[in-house]
């Protein structure tokens, strides 16, 4: 078996697939460990590096594997999500993907230094209206230069990755995908609508199910059945704290799963599927 390296790799990044490809071989871990760790199928992983659209998973589904797998990886997540989303647009239809924003954002270093030249401004202003109105001082006004603020040069690597990144971004972007653009109060209603439902999950306990259609559910201890009933859209569950709890769910893909606030994609070949609740638990303290 032959193992594919760097170089090789690094002269065919035209896509998203291929660029996590890259960083996977970078860091020397195999495929079987990306499955075993995250808990995806291998064939996911693979359809995800080989661009594979068709042998994914629904693209709610798909986003959620390879926002877990550049996580794993370490790389710019929000970034590697968006271009993933360019790259699985059909040529007829844009389609509307809504996830759980998990992400934190921080301001950049231009709107921190922003703020520290205003904050003088206003300071400076400040002492000569004070001097004006009768509060002399003969104190010396401290002038900071904006030369004097040191900036923290970015990161060598986060460079590279911010680099490659932006160069599967432009390919994608040469391929000219035709695709509708949904109206501009159409997408701030919908992002409006995900975050009041991220915003809006506030588990008690670390295993936490919300319905989103009509499916069936039981949670089934060792000793006893907490719930066995058919639930619709919008009906919430907080599964007890205790060992040897399994899931059961009739329609996998009409159930969110978070377990320690972090939301799990389930896929089998059945229609049913069950959850070893202790599987998953146990996994978090490895």
């Amino acid at each position: 078996m032959t193992v594919e390296t760097t170089e090789n790799i690094e002269e065919k990044i035209e896509t998203i697939g291929a660029f996590l490809k890259q960083a996977r071989v970078k860091k020397n871990i195999t495929l079987n460990k990306v499955s075993d760790d995250l808990c995806i199928r291998k064939i996911y992983i693979q359809a995800i590096e080989d661009n594979n659209h068709k042998d994914l998973p629904p693209v709610p589904y798909g986003v959620g594997f390879v926002r877990s797998y550049a996580k794993y990886l370490g790389l710019n997540v929000e970034r590697v999500v968006q271009l993933y989303k360019d790259e699985a647009v059909g040529d007829e239809e844009k389609i509307e993907i809504f996830e759980p924003q998990d992400e934190i954002t921080y301001p950049s270093k231009q709107y921190i230094i922003g703020g520290i030249i205003t904050a003088l401004v206003v300071y400076l202003l400040y002492v000569i209206i004070s001097g004006i109105s009768g509060k002399n001082t003969e104190e010396q006004i401290p002038v900071v230069l904006v030369e004097d603020v040191e900036i923290e040069e970015p990161d060598a690597a986060e460079l590279e990755q911010e680099n490659v990144l932006k160069a599967v971004a432009q390919k994608i972007a040469e391929k000219e995908i035709e695709t509708t653009e949904p109206v501009a109060e159409d997408e701030a209603a919908a992002e409006t609508e995900e975050q009041n439902q991220a915003e809006s999950i506030v588990p008690k306990s670390r295993v936490f199910i919300k319905i989103t259609g009509e499916t069936w559910l039981q949670v089934k201890g060792t000793e006893q059945t907490y719930f066995a009933k058919l639930v619709n859209e919008g009906f919430e569950f907080e599964v007890p704290d205790e060992r040897g709890i399994v899931v059961t769910i009739g329609r996998p893909y009409f159930a969110d799963v978070y377990i320690d606030g972090e939301l799990k994609v389930f896929t089998t070949e059945r229609k049913t599927i069950h959850i070893d609740v202790d599987k998953y638990l146990n996994k978090k303290h490895h």
